[in-house]
């Protein structure tokens, strides 16, 4: 019996992480130490945002042949009611005895119309940026017991319905949907060994796509059925695999950023300094330790 139990449990795993493997189209890297941590489609042109402490900009984006072409397009220390917020929250670390830590750290970007949502791992904050004004968005308290840099890590949004859905990157590793009009919230289960590191959300069409980095992996789940309904990997980038793109630890994924159009599929990748590796630089160039956006095929049906 308890070999029955094994067999049919390991087979149901197995089935949980097949997945089709994304067609790899093209890699576009950055020209700086710039170090991707959030993608947006908004208003059909591509937004980026970084998550080092000096980058409170959200950035627009073009994918050029083996490069991405960028520019700040909104400081967010211009926009009414930020610079309040910011050093309001540099008080609040400080009392907490982070002196010289920015209360900035930009992990999420989401767009609805004429509205960009903002996550900040660092505060456990998500904003938005609504006709040039700035906009905290009010959050259940899931936030408050988690190590320093395991905050929200990914998010979307359902305009529609106006439902925000936010990821927690560990400590624990958590998935909640929100709404925006009543703030009543509830937690997203994942089954077991899918719920590994959620980088990113991207919602479209009642389902939500969740970014898994170290499985390399982007799972669809149906909002109505409330399960996961498919999975893609992008692991493979042609002849070499993702992993082996930077000299860095093989165990973990640095996919940080994701979303999609029609047509293809964008995952942002921060490399955290490190440099790509030989094997990279033979296929791609030599791009020192830039991060990268790697374009796939979006299936049909996807």
């Amino acid at each position: 019996m308890k070999l029955v139990v094994l067999l049919t449990s390991l087979i149901i795993g197995l089935n949980l992480f097949a997945s089709t493997s994304l067609n790899f189209i093209s890699a576009h890297f950055l020209k700086s130490d710039l170090e991707v941590s959030g993608l947006t489609y908004h208003q059909e042109k591509l937004y980026l945002v970084a998550d080092d402490k000096k980058d409170h900009f959200v950035f627009q984006g073009k994918l050029e042949a083996g490069k991405l072409i960028y520019f700040p397009t909104i400081d967010l220390m211009k926009i009414p009611g930020f610079k309040y917020y910011f050093y309001i929250s540099y008080l609040k670390q400080s009392a907490g005895g982070h002196f010289f830590k920015s209360p900035l750290d930009l992990e999420g970007v989401f767009s609805c119309q004429d509205k960009i949502f903002l996550a900040n791992e660092q505060m456990r904050h998500v904003f938005k940026i609504e006709k040039e004004t700035f906009h905290l968005v009010k959050l259940p308290s899931l936030f408050k017991k988690n190590s320093v840099n395991a905050g929200i890590e990914g998010l979307a949004v359902d305009c529609k319905r106006n439902i925000l859905f936010v990821s927690q990157e560990r400590d624990p590793r958590k998935l909640w949907s929100i709404s925006l009009s009543n703030h009543s919230f509830e937690e997203i289960p994942l089954p077991a060994g899918h719920n590994n590191d959620i980088a990113d959300l991207y919602y479209e069409s009642d389902h939500l796509y969740i970014l898994e980095r170290n499985h390399y992996k982007i799972l669809k789940y149906s909002i109505e059925k409330k399960k996961i309904v498919d999975s893609a990997s992008f692991a493979s980038l042609g002849t070499l695999l993702l992993k082996d793109l930077y000299d860095s630890d093989p165990r973990y994924g640095q996919a940080e950023g994701l979303t999609m159009n029609r047509e293809v599929i964008l995952i942002g990748v921060d490399n955290n300094g490190d440099k790509v590796s030989a094997a990279g630089k033979k296929i791609f160039g030599s791009h020192e330790n830039h991060s990268v956006i790697l374009k796939f095929k979006r299936p049909q049906n996807w």
